[in-house]
């Protein structure tokens, strides 16, 4: 796949460097993300039950484990399963802030076609490791508590490649999930001559198990097969690994080429602070 882009005048070494810069950045916002999430949940904001897995990358600053006890202080750094949490009460917040924000935009999204059975998309541009789309189909959104709006979705999400694979390994060896991983390989070709090799991922999603009861009728996802098992086994959920920085229209090559995506269908797309880690250029061409 062959992707146009101005010319880098700047040395090979220096373009290394400040690739190497690039990603160890994203990578260190991704982390932060995750673990503010993390906190949040372990304080009781809101119900997540995967987010302690997908967390557990080796973060080094903060993982509890699902299984062990909250302890409780007034300090703004306490510890937790032997590791300590170092977020302020006011980060909670605004991250559970954030939270509702992107799940009511889902929700309201979603109800909009519920009852007409349409099929509709979700991109969810720099994605990180967030766990919205195993929360939606949990029934688990603010706004969203009814599973069954996530019948007709098509879920992509689309980042950076070490994050995607990361993200990928971490959803593998979840054990509330059941999962099957299709894999495309693609190769990008740029004008300064630099090649570029990332991954993508379309997943069958065959069972979520989780012990959290359900907000709408009381029972345990558990104990209910058609909300953990899917009754079709469709590529729902899509892993995409992309440097915003390129062009949107390669993006869209890429998922139309190897992932189904409708340019025709009704499509929301979802940016959690994104833009601000984009040139005001390339920010502005994503919008278009």
């Amino acid at each position: 796949m062959n992707e146009a882009n101005n010319h880098n005048l700047s040395p090979p070494h220096s373009r290394h460097n400040n690739h190497q810069r690039n990603n160890q950045m994203i990578m260190s916002t991704a982390d932060d993300a995750i673990l503010s999430k993390l906190s949040t949940v372990n304080e009781g904001y809101y119900e997540d039950p995967f987010i302690h897995y997908l967390s557990n990358d080796g973060s080094r600053r903060y993982h509890r484990h699902p299984s062990a006890s909250s302890a409780s202080s007034s300090s703004s750094s306490r510890h937790r399963g032997g590791t300590i949490d170092n977020y302020q009460p006011l980060i909670r917040r605004g991250t559970y802030a954030r939270i509702c924000t992107i799940d009511y935009a889902i929700s309201s999204f979603l109800s909009m076609y519920e009852s007409k059975e349409i099929d509709v998309q979700i991109v969810v541009l720099g994605s990180g490791r967030d766990t919205n789309f195993l929360r939606a189909k949990s029934g688990l959104l603010h706004g969203g508590e009814d599973e069954e709006m996530m019948d007709h979705v098509t879920w992509y999400e689309v980042d950076h490649s070490d994050i995607i694979q990361l993200k990928q390994q971490l959803l593998h060896s979840c054990p509330l999930l059941d999962m099957d991983f299709e894999k495309y390989d693609h190769t990008f070709d740029y004008e300064d001559g630099e090649t570029v090799q990332t991954s993508s991922y379309a997943i069958t999603t065959k069972e979520i198990r989780t012990s959290i009861s359900s907000k709408k009728d009381g029972t345990k996802y558990g104990d209910n097969n058609d909300t953990n098992s899917s009754a079709a086994a469709t590529q729902q959920y899509h892993l995409i690994a992309f440097d915003l920085h390129k062009p949107f229209s390669n993006l869209l090559e890429l998922l139309t080429t190897y992932h189904s995506f409708n340019v025709d269908a009704p499509t929301l797309f979802v940016m959690e602070c994104v833009q601000m880690y984009l040139p005001e250029l390339e920010s502005r061409n994503l919008l278009k």
